[in-house]
Formats: C-alpha cells, structure tokens, sequence
C-alpha cells in the first residue's frame, strides 16, 4: 500500500520530476484513520457512556469518524495514481516495474505475517488489502495494452464489481433488505481474497484516471475550499459508518460508490498543494505509513493488553504503536525499498 515515487528532502525544495506533494501526509491520515477504527475503547466509547447528552452524543459523532475500509479505498485510488502518473506518456518496463513493486510490498508483509502467526493469527494483518494491491501491479501492464481507453476500463469495472456484489454477497444483501441479521458481516471484503480485488478495482482505476487528467486540470484550490472538501467527505464517510452500524447496509454497497467522491477529495488535495506547503512532519510520517498499516492491529493487540485501554493508557498506546511503525519502517521497509531499486536495476 505503501508505494511511493522517490522524494525529496523534507525541507522545502523543488520536487522531482514525477513527485506529488502532500500525498505522504494523504497517506499518513489515512493509516491512522485505518488503525482508529480498528482501535478498541477508543474515548468515544467512555463518552458514551456519560449521562450528559452533550458528552453522549459528542462520543456517538466521534464513534462515526473513523471509517477504515473507507481509508483503504482511499488508498486504492492513491495507490493506481502513483503507480500511473510517472509512466503515463512512456514505455513501460514491465519486469523492473513488478520486481520494485512486488519487492517494496512483500517483504515488508512476509515479515509482519511472520510475527503475526507468532502471535494470535494471520487476522492481526489486513491481508486482503495487499493481495488487491498486488494484483492491480500485476495486471496494469496488461490493462496498458487494452484497446479501451481508462476510462472504458473503469465503467467496465464498476459494472462488474456491482454485479459481484449483489450476486455473491447474498447475506448481506438479505440483511440489507430484511433489516435483520442474516449472516452479516458488513465487511467490504466480504467476498475474501480471492475476489475482494474485483470489487476494489473501479476504485483503483479512479487513481489511474486522476493520474491521467491531473496536468490538464490548471485551476486552484483556497484553503477554505480545501477544508469545506475535508468536511464534506468526514460527513458522507460518518453516514457510512451509520449505515453500515445501524441499518445493516454493508460496506460493500456504499464505498464503491464513495469512491468517486473521495477521488474528487484527492483530486482537490493534489491542486491544493501544488500552491501550498504541506506539514514537514505529515510528509515525513507518511514515509512509514505502510509500516503503520501492517503492523497496527499486533501493536494495539499487544499494547491493550501491558496496559489495558482506558481514558488515560489511550494516548500513550496510540504514541507506543506510531512509534514501533516508525522503528519497523527503519528496519524493514526502507531497506526493502532499496532491495527492489537494486533487483529492478539487476533485472534490467
């Protein structure tokens, strides 16, 4: 999840050629968005639990904030705009490009399974994700040569994702229109590994369509109109999380159709910075973010239980995980970047 095209210092400089501010700080927010959701007794639970209307509903509002299949879609559109934008106009090198790619994400998974499997089990990784993510690299080549434009591709997609949907996902589908629970889940990877990336592909290839059309696009972004964006999208991605919570609509059936508004966000990210500096610390962070990823359910599995999670240990176990990312980061995941820049030129 974590491909990154090659950066420049923190400090402010003039970006290489085919590098995107603010997609690192992207990044970063959306793996805490991932590891929020996931995080249990969060302070919007003990705020719940207030007589007080106002703390009970505060606590209710923050308990919708945190919509992380939604984050990894998110991801998806990012990711099929990084891995696009750069090879847009040029020859693709398709062996370099699959060792870089499949070397900077498997490595780094192979070692956190590892340590999973040492622990409570392979659920302790968001597996899935990464088996979507590995096979969009894998068949971007192949779509590449296509007689479809990507936009084409995209329609094609989506049609097929939604018929996956409502054809395979039948409990979910019956809860839905019961308003019962009927086997539901309420799980975008509903239908597993096997056919979880036909679902997520439209979203990818979001990604790819900003990537095609981002340098045409020449008009700008104030910051108020950056923050009323971030808003809108905190208020569908809390109705989401209502939908999903309350009235037994599952993620599968609302976050493709999320998609196109969070790609509209990213989109306005994008021009957003291109006139605006991003925090240094949010771009340095978003380095590590796929460390963050991987790692944040065994670190909150083994930090909830030395500490216990309450008001006060809170803070302190989200620091501890962020944290152990950034030192997983330094020891696996930087040097398995440069082992796939290394294999890549030896391909070549």
């Amino acid at each position: 999840m974590k491909e990154q095209l090659d950066q420049p210092p923190i400090e402010k400089a003039q970006p290489r050629e085919h590098w995107v501010r603010g997609l690192d700080s992207l990044r970063f927010v959306l793996a805490v968005i991932v590891f929020m959701s996931h995080l249990e007794n969060h302070p919007a639970m003990f705020l719940k639990s207030f007589d007080n209307v106002i703390l009970k509903y505060l606590g209710i509002a923050i308990n919708h904030l945190f919509l992380g299949p939604g984050a990894v879609v998110a991801f998806f559109i990012i990711s099929g705009f990084v891995i696009h934008y750069p090879v847009k106009d040029r020859p693709l090198k398709v062996k370099q490009f699959l060792v870089r790619r499949w070397v900077r994400i498997v490595v780094p998974m192979l070692i956190a399974v590892a340590i999973a499997l040492n622990m409570s089990g392979i659920w302790l990784i968001p597996i899935w994700s990464l088996y979507c993510e590995l096979i969009y690299y894998t068949i971007y080549p192949v779509l590449r040569r296509l007689p479809l434009s990507w936009k084409s591709q995209f329609w094609i997609s989506f049609v097929i994702a939604l018929v996956a949907m409502f054809v395979l996902a039948d409990g979910e589908l019956q809860s839905m229109l019961t308003q019962s629970n009927v086997n539901y889940t309420g799980s975008y990877a509903v239908l597993g590994n096997g056919l979880t990336w036909l679902v997520g592909l439209p979203c990818w290839l979001i990604g790819v369509l900003i990537a095609q059309n981002i340098d045409s696009i020449k008009r700008t972004i104030s910051t108020p109109k950056i923050y009323l964006v971030r808003i809108f999208i905190l208020a569908i991605a809390m109705v989401i999380v209502g939908l999903k919570a309350h009235w037994f609509v599952s993620y599968l059936f609302t976050l493709n159709f999320f998609a196109p508004f969070l790609g509209y966000w990213i989109t306005a990210e994008i021009i957003y910075f291109r006139d605006h500096e991003p925090s240094g610390i949010l771009e340095y962070c978003g380095k590590f973010s796929y460390s963050l990823y991987l790692l944040h359910v065994i670190l909150a599995h083994v930090f909830v239980a030395l500490l216990s999670s309450t008001l006060l240990t809170y803070p302190l176990i989200i620091f501890l995980v962020i944290l152990c990312s950034y030192v997983f980061y330094l020891l696996v995941e930087s040097p398995s970047h440069r082992l796939s820049r290394y294999l890549s030129k030896k391909v070549a």
